[in-house]
């Protein structure tokens, strides 16, 4: 349990805001959450999910709805963290935090490096925002935060719905959320990190997914430079540069309607309508010096460049022409944003050892082009 000190508007009478925490594991999976729980230095966490029926993959259905239905007695908000997520070292003072900051809303601590949401979240570094809205069709769910007046509705839509064969909580959260008028919000940097090591999945999918880490992540950074109230909030993203980690090509995807839709276009599309010739582009292109490590050629590090340079343009039409984005990227949470850009498309093509030897070389070529919208 978490206390602020602080009183929650959810509560009849009115008391202090306290949060419950709960690691959502599996019998097979115990020495994890273990892990998890250490990791929090001895708070009072609870480890959901180890008496759900027999220790079978299936079954890991039902630790999810343990996790959700175990919100403390007087806790006015929930926290369900997945056994394979590490919390950044001061994660229990981050997190009251943010609930004295915004106890009203649902908050994400993980964005995962290659989604929609990921790029969502390096938007908000670069732009200085603590809060990020989540964009994708599904709510990361490896490390969430609720009011706990929804937890157990929650688990009572995910008992429904996986009655009915539906089997993906990240999309069900999302619905749930949806029907509850709630919005989503991720926060920046997020405090806990995935797949550090990668853990064999208990619902293996048969894709090949690579590392899933965090788009940008307190734990490596100063505590200095980790979040800190009060918090502003990137209240939206009506278009979205996005390098796929499919094709790994530049896209800026424009928002339809609901949360998770979009249409696409190449960024080098979308730049010709903003003006940015062939000729233009080619002007200004980034010359072909590299680090002598780099495993990547140069058609696909000017792709990178380009979904920069859209990325830019995005933060100018955010932030405004005097938006001081020298400074803003020297800042350590936007130098690591800066550094997963394209790292996290790149996960499931580059090893480990590649992913992590590449990452400075690109991130000098994504700042080149985000600068270069201020620029011209």
């Amino acid at each position: 349990m978490l206390s602020t000190g602080q009183a929650s508007r959810y509560a009849d009478p009115p008391h202090e805001i306290v949060a419950s925490i709960a690691v959502m594991s599996h019998p097979q999976r115990s020495t994890y959450a273990q892990r998890v729980v250490g990791a929090l230095g001895g708070a009072n966490v609870a480890i959901a999910g180890l008496n759900a029926g027999k220790p079978s993959a299936e079954n890991a259905y039902d630790c999810a709805i343990e996790a959700w239905r175990s919100v403390a007695p007087g806790a006015t908000h929930h926290v369900v963290l997945q056994d394979d997520v590490m919390p950044c070292p001061d994660f229990m003072q981050i997190l009251g935090e943010i609930l004295a900051a915004d106890p009203d809303r649902c908050f994400c601590l993980f964005s995962e490096w290659a989604s929609l949401t990921g790029q969502s979240t390096r938007l908000a570094a670069f732009l200085g925002h603590r809060w990020a809205p989540v964009v994708d069709a599904f709510v990361p769910a490896p490390a969430v935060l609720l009011p706990a007046q929804y937890a157990p509705r929650f688990a009572d839509f995910l008992a429904d719905r996986f009655g009915a064969g539906e089997t993906r909580d990240a999309f069900l959260l999302s619905q749930f959320l949806t029907a509850c008028g709630v919005t989503p919000y991720v926060v920046t940097p997020n405090l806990v990190e995935h797949d550090t090591p990668v853990l064999p999945s208990l619902l293996p999918n048969g894709k090949v997914r690579g590392p899933r880490r965090s788009a940008c992540f307190a734990g490596d950074l100063a505590p200095r430079d980790r979040l800190t109230t009060p918090g502003t909030t990137l209240s939206s993203v009506p278009e979205l540069p996005y390098h796929s980690r499919d094709d790994l090509v530049a896209y800026v995807l424009t928002a339809t309607g609901a949360r998770g839709e979009w249409t696409r276009r190449p960024a080098f599309a979308w730049l010709a309508e903003r003006g940015w010739t062939a000729e233009r582009l080619a002007a200004a292109r980034p010359s072909e010096a590299t680090d002598p490590r780099s495993v990547l050629g140069p058609d696909l590090r000017y792709e990178f460049w380009l979904g920069a340079l859209a990325t830019g343009l995005i933060m100018r039409d955010q932030a405004g022409d005097s938006f001081d984005v020298e400074s803003r990227l020297a800042h350590p949470a936007a130098a690591l944003a800066l550094r997963t850009m394209a790292t996290g498309p790149l996960r499931r093509v580059l090893t480990e050892t590649a992913l992590q030897a590449n990452a400075e070389d690109l991130a000098l070529v994504l700042g080149d082009g985000i600068r270069r919208a201020f620029q011209e």
